[in-house]
């Protein structure tokens, strides 16, 4: 059993608003979740904001991690991970994908119209 805030947490889409607060960040704090695309669209929502001049500047941060035993179960149930590891985009010999962890931030802010 947990605490009154363990839901909270524990809710990945909070992750967001925690980090925010943590560094005492100003203005709007979402979380972005496509799947695979999660950082470009995260990128993308960022670079619109800015160019609807809803903002100056933006942080756009993403995570990848694999905390879950049984993502790896399922996506090797169905076959999906190649037997190295390894990517092979575009390639005949493509066998399935190798997943990875990874985090990176940017600072996103308005250039002159000149």
């Amino acid at each position: 059993t947990g605490s009154v805030f363990s839901a909270h947490g524990s809710d990945a889409s909070s992750a967001a608003g925690r980090v925010s607060y943590l560094f005492g960040l100003k203005g709007p704090c979402l979380s972005v979740n496509t799947a695979c695309s999660s950082s470009l669209v995260a990128l993308d929502t960022g670079f619109a904001t800015l160019v609807l001049h809803k903002c100056t500047s933006a942080v756009v941060a993403s995570v990848n991690l694999q905390l879950h035993e049984a993502s790896w179960v399922g996506l090797g149930a169905l076959n999906a991970l190649a037997p190295d590891g390894q990517c092979k985009t575009f390639d005949g010999r493509a066998d399935g994908f190798g997943r990875s962890e990874a985090c990176g931030a940017v600072l996103l802010k308005q250039g002159s119209a000149d």
